[in-house]
């Protein structure tokens, strides 16, 4: 008898038995049935199907394997939940013996995916402290809006006919392209205008949006292509050498954004990224560490990063400054010879270099049975290892502490 199964609906299940007789020549019997009875039906009822078990026949197979194929589909008459007894017959030398070989239940995937494809209302599944309740909470914190774009542009999208009626309603949130034309695509809503409900976005889109592509609004600042926190985004009202002009609802206190980075998305001057060391709450005017390529004016959309999360932002000054460290590392910085003592296999890079440096330069004595490594002034030995040599293989041993 086979062990109880747990399987899918539309699965083949499959069970084997075997049969030949007493006297042990082999016969395989003629006429196999078989019969699937659900549990606990009418014992009047008609089997659920009555495949036919095939006999195996390969010669590596004794005599008398038969196998069993049951295809539990919707249309054969199965069902999720049921559980299936399955009976087989056939003639061995003129008897009809009936065996139960096996029984399985159609369920547990099916459920699963049912659980998870549950669609969520208001009216369903709100039991208070449920597990339905509770997403259906995280959901409205997590998503502001989702509907049906009625269409889109380089860097615009119009949201469903009931977005928000409210101008800037929308402002500084993310949006997210979840199906259809431009999925996968995430970005900031620089404003929106709640009479058309078009949401102007940065930076543009790779693929733009249509009517159709469904999307959700989530709330706080985040940029769109790294994740990291966003201080502030808006379209610029100017720009000069080494300045840019932040919108009018840009913050009012005094530097404000100092530290931070200012990242041109769209527009004039798109692609370049400086440090914000000054900012006039008054006039918005925030000033960058050094001059840009190309001045951002009118058009400029720009997003602010919080400067301690965008390591991978760095002005060109800043480029400099590091450029020259780097070259007095290598050109000007000295280091001494390793002291006394056995070479580290854990160690830095620079360690290892001196160690490199020192069995370069630093007199070196070989024995028969002795290499010995000497310091700068040749005197006292620092490192050796022991050799040894029987005419067919030459060691050298591990470097240790001398003398």
């Amino acid at each position: 008898m086979s062990v109880h199964q747990h399987v899918n609906l539309e699965d083949n299940v499959y069970f084997w038995f075997g049969s030949n007789d007493t006297s042990g020549s082999g016969n395989d019997g003629a006429t196999p049935l078989c019969d699937i009875r659900e549990a606990g039906a009418t014992i009047t009822d008609a089997p659920i199907i009555s495949p036919t078990p095939a006999l195996i026949s390969h010669v590596n197979f004794p005599a008398g394997c038969y196998e069993v194929e049951i295809a539990a589909t919707d249309g054969n008459g199965f069902a999720v939940l049921k559980t299936y007894a399955v009976f087989c017959t056939l003639t061995v030398d003129s008897q009809n013996p009936t065996g139960f070989v096996g029984s399985f239940t159609i369920g547990a995937a099916v459920i699963a995916d049912a659980v998870w494809d549950e669609v969520l209302t208001g009216a369903t599944h709100n039991v208070s402290t449920s597990a339905g309740r509770r997403l259906r909470q995280l959901e409205a914190a997590a998503v502001l809006r989702e509907g049906v774009a009625q269409g889109g542009a380089a860097n615009t999208i119009t949201l469903d006919t009931g977005a928000n009626a409210t101008d800037d309603f929308y402002n500084h949130t993310r949006i997210v392209i979840t199906d259809g034309t431009g999925v996968g695509q995430e970005r900031i809503i620089v404003d929106y205008t709640g009479s058309s409900k078009v949401a102007k976005i940065a930076p543009p889109w790779i693929t733009e949006p249509v009517n159709g592509s469904t999307f959700e609004i989530e709330p706080g600042l985040t940029h769109a292509e790294t994740g990291w926190p966003t201080v502030d985004v808006g379209i610029a009202q100017a720009g000069g050498a080494s300045s840019i002009t932040l919108d009018a609802d840009s913050s009012a206190t005094n530097d404000f954004y100092n530290d931070d980075v200012v990242i041109i998305d769209v527009g004039t001057g798109v692609g370049q990224s400086r440090i914000i060391t000054a900012y006039n709450g008054t006039s918005k005017v925030a000033t960058v560490d050094s001059a840009w390529i190309t001045n951002p004016d009118s058009t400029s959309e720009y997003l602010i990063e919080n400067a301690h999360v965008v390591a991978q932002v760095i002005s060109t000054g800043a480029l400099s400054t590091i450029n020259a460290e780097v070259v007095d590392v290598i050109n000007t910085d000295t280091s001494g010879e390793p002291a006394q003592g056995a070479p580290s296999a854990t160690t830095s890079l620079r360690t290892k270099i001196d160690w490199l440096y020192k069995f370069m330069r630093n007199k070196i004595e070989t024995t028969a049975t002795q290499i010995s490594l000497y310091d700068d002034a040749g005197s006292t030995v620092g490192s050796k290892s022991t050799i040894s040599d029987d005419a067919t293989t030459f060691t050298r041993g591990e470097f240790v502490s001398g003398p």
